[in-house]
């Protein structure tokens, strides 16, 4: 027959659990730290244990991701604004117009100053994906360092919503192109 016995595991036989006082527990821990530190359940350890570096990157990656979707297109034309309209108008027909008479003329069309690689019309959108790319990596990694996984959650969620609010503009605008094409042109042609 088996027997269980009755005194804890955790506690010394002098100890008993339900009425140990806070100094005999406290002398427990200066006898032997094992047992106190025994004591603290598996959630704590864990959690005290690893530190939440990749969950946190990433939930701050995540969040400054969104930010910038949503409203770094205002902050990019509040400090620098785009030309107006007529002026890009303008621009449009003095080229097309310099193509045309240089493909009537056979010559070769007069080379304009190299384009800037960097639009500052792009920053927005494309730092935006380098953040959800980098909250979502961080997230997983949390996960699969077994940090915090509220952190995980938090960073490839919102990571994964800036994605989703990016893919919109781009369907979007994608809609508006197919019904100017739609409507519009075939008005214009005939």
């Amino acid at each position: 027959m088996l027997t269980i016995p009755l005194r804890s595991p955790i506690l010394p036989r002098h100890v008993s659990a339900p009425s140990a006082p806070r100094s005999a527990v406290a002398e427990l821990g200066r006898v032997c730290p094992l047992h106190v530190h025994r004591a603290m359940t598996t959630a704590e350890h864990t959690l005290e244990a690893k530190p939440k570096t990749f969950g946190v990157v990433g939930v701050i990656a995540a969040f400054l991701g969104l930010f910038t979707v949503l409203v770094g297109p205002a902050i990019r034309d509040a400090i620098v604004p785009p030309p107006p309209a007529s002026q890009q108008l303008a621009e449009t027909i003095v080229s097309l117009k310099q193509r045309i008479t240089a493909k009537l003329k056979k010559t070769a069309p007069s080379t304009e100053a190299p384009r800037q690689r960097f639009s500052p019309q792009e920053l927005p959108y494309t730092l935006s994906l380098a953040l959800a790319a980098l909250a979502i990596t961080g997230g997983a990694v949390s996960y699969l360092r077994r940090e915090d996984h509220r952190y995980a959650y938090v960073a490839c969620g919102v990571g994964t919503l800036t994605l989703v609010w990016h893919a919109f503009l781009l369907a979007l605008a994608a809609a508006f192109v197919c019904v100017i094409l739609y409507y519009v042109l075939p008005d214009a042609l005939s």
